[in-house]
C-alpha cells in the first residue's frame, strides 16, 4: 500500500457532507478503538450527532493502535472517491449485479463507502486497475511473426500455472511466495497486475521513548500490458532481469513459447541528429500544437571509458544554429526527452525515449496520440509496433 494519505477524510465539512448512515457503518466495527481515542461513534439508532472534528483528529494522528483493517479501508475509500473512481464503481457493480444503496444524490465518497461495504474486492480490483493504469515508464517487446490471439478465458485457464511459476521465481530470489494476478481489458489490450512481495526491509520506530525495529516485506505490483492487435508486450518492472522474465514467462504461458516476444527495436533518436530541429515537425499530426526537445543524452567512448554527453533546457533547438556538434559520429544518443502540447490539453506532455525500447509518458496526455507523432517522426522504427 502506498503513503497512508486520508485527505478527503481530515477536512470535518467533507465528513458532515457524508451520508451518516452509511459513515457509521464504516466506523462502526472499530468503536472500541475510537472510544480509546476520545470519540464515542453512536450505534445503530441512536441520535447522538457524531463529533466530526474528533474524527479528523483521530485521522491525521493515526497511532499504532489503529486496526490495518480500519487503514486498508480509509485508504481503498480515499483513493476511489473521486469522479472517475465513482464512474468505474458504478459501471463495475451494474455489470457484476451488485446492487449499492446509495443515498439520494450521492458524492462521489458515498458511492466508494457504499462499494466497500457491499463488496470490499469489487473496490480492491477497481484500485489496482487504476494503479496500474497510471503506469508510464514500460519496456517493449514485439513478435516477430504473426501477432498471436488472446483472450479472457485463455488467461484466466493459464493463471494457475502462470503463478505459480512466477511465485518460484520471486521465491528463488528472496522475495517470498505468495503472487496474485489480476487480468483486466482497457482499449483494447489485456492488462495483468502482478503483486507479490519485495526483498525484506528494516525500519526503527520510536514509540514511548523507546526504539522497536520491524522487519517486513513490503508490497510490490508490476503490470504486463498485451495489445494483441499489435502483437506487442510492455512490460513494468523493478529491474531489466524482473523485466525479461516476464517476457520468457508471458510467451511460455500464454501463447506456448518463451521466445514469442523476442524483438526489441522500436525506437530510434537518429532523426534528431540527421534532421534537427525539423525532427520536431508537427502539422501532418491533427491535434498537436507544437513538440520542443528539452533533454539529450549522447554516450561516447574515449579509450578504456565512456563519457556522457547531456544537454537540457526548456527548448534546445530554440535558436540553435550549431545543433549537428551535439551529436559525434561516434556516439550513441541514450536519451531524448521531449514536451509535446496537445490541442485540448492545458499543458504539454513530457515523453522520454531510451532506445531500443523503454518509453516513459508523463500522466496526463494523450499516448495514442503521442505514438502516431512518434512514427510520423521516424522516432518509432518502421515495421514496430503501434
Amino acid at each position: 500500500m502506498a503513503a497512508f494519505s486520508l485527505r478527503r477524510f481530515t477536512k470535518p465539512e467533507t465528513l458532515r457532507l457524508m451520508s451518516r448512515e452509511h459513515l457509521l457503518a464504516l466506523l462502526s466495527p472499530y468503536r472500541d478503538y475510537f472510544a480509546s481515542r476520545g470519540l464515542t461513534v453512536p450505534g445503530h439508532g441512536e441520535n447522538t450527532p457524531l463529533d466530526c472534528d474528533r474524527l479528523v483528529a483521530v485521522f491525521l494522528s493515526p497511532d499504532m493502535a489503529m486496526p490495518m483493517e480500519l487503514v486498508e479501508s480509509l485508504y481503498l475509500i480515499n483513493e476511489l472517491a473521486t469522479p472517475k473512481g465513482m464512474d468505474a464503481i458504478l459501471r463495475e457493480a451494474r455489470g457484476e449485479g451488485i446492487h449499492l444503496s446509495l443515498p439520494w444524490k450521492p458524492t462521489a465518497m458515498d458511492v466508494a463507502i457504499c462499494a466497500f461495504l457491499a463488496d470490499r474486492n469489487l473496490l480492491e480490483r477497481i484500485h489496482h486497475q487504476h494503479a496500474m493504469l497510471k503506469r508510464r515508464t514500460f519496456m517493449y517487446f514485439r513478435t516477430l511473426e504473426t501477432p498471436p490471439a488472446l483472450d479472457a478465458a485463455k488467461i484466466q485457464e493459464a493463471l494457475p500455472s502462470l503463478e505459480k511459476e512466477l511465485d518460484d521465481y520471486f521465491y528463488e530470489h528472496n522475495r517470498g511466495r505468495h503472487c496474485h494476478v489480476y487480468h483486466f481489458e482497457h482499449d483494447g489490450a489485456f492488462w495483468l497486475t502482478v503483486r507479490h512481495g519485495d526483498v525484506f526491509r528494516r525500519e526503527v520506530s520510536v514509540e514511548d521513548a523507546k526504539t522497536v525495529t520491524f522487519v517486513f516485506r513490503p508490497e510490490c505490483f508490476n503490470t504486463v500490458v498485451y495489445a494483441s492487435s499489435e502483437g506487442e508486450l510492455r512490460v513494468y518492472a523493478g529491474s531489466d532481469e524482473e523485466r525479461d522474465m516476464y517476457r520468457r514467462v508471458i510467451g511460455e504461458r500464454l501463447f506456448g513459447s518463451e521466445f514469442t516476444f523476442w524483438g526489441a527495436d522500436k525506437y530510434s533518436c537518429e532523426p534528431l541528429r540527421i534532421q534537427g530541429p525539423s525532427a520536431l515537425a508537427v502539422t501532418d499530426v491533427t491535434g498537436i500544437e507544437w513538440a520542443r526537445l528539452t533533454e539529450v543524452k549522447c554516450e561516447q567512448k574515449r579509450k578504456q571509458r565512456r563519457v556522457l554527453l547531456s544537454r537540457s533546457s526548456s527548448d534546445l533547438f530554440e535558436g540553435a544554429t550549431s545543433w549537428r556538434e551535439w551529436f559525434p559520429d561516434d556516439a550513441q544518443i541514450v536519451r531524448a526527452s521531449f514536451k509535446v502540447k496537445f490541442r485540448h490539453a492545458r499543458s504539454p506532455q513530457s515523453i522520454s525515449l531510451c532506445p531500443p525500447n523503454v518509453a516513459t509518458y508523463s500522466q496526463d496526455g494523450d499516448c495514442a496520440l503521442t505514438e502516431r507523432w512518434l512514427r510520423a517522426r521516424g522516432f518509432i522504427r518502421t515495421g514496430a509496433a503501434t
